[in-house]
């Protein structure tokens, strides 16, 4: 997992406004047991693309996998209606 940790860094480097790139990182984090990095990817992909409900899904998941229960059921209400 790490090396694809890694292609997706130089992904952003190139790339540095594809919240694609930053949804995938914080999966590969996710899977490894970094969640507060997967939740600094998904608040940056959040920053690019405001209206994606997935993207607050993913951060809400993060969140209560930290124990962050207030952001999680914050990200899940944003999902609703994400952008408003």
């Amino acid at each position: 997992m790490q090396r694809v940790i890694e292609d997706l860094t130089r992904a952003i480097q190139q790339d540095s406004g594809n919240s694609d790139w930053y949804f995938l990182r914080a999966h590969a984090y996710g899977e490894v047991e970094l969640h507060l990095n997967a939740i600094d990817d998904l608040s940056q992909a959040i920053w690019i693309d405001p209206t994606d409900p997935v993207l607050y899904i993913g951060r809400a998941i993060a969140s209560g996998d930290t124990g962050q229960y207030t952001e999680e059921a914050a990200d899940l209400s944003e999902s609703l209606f994400p952008g408003l």
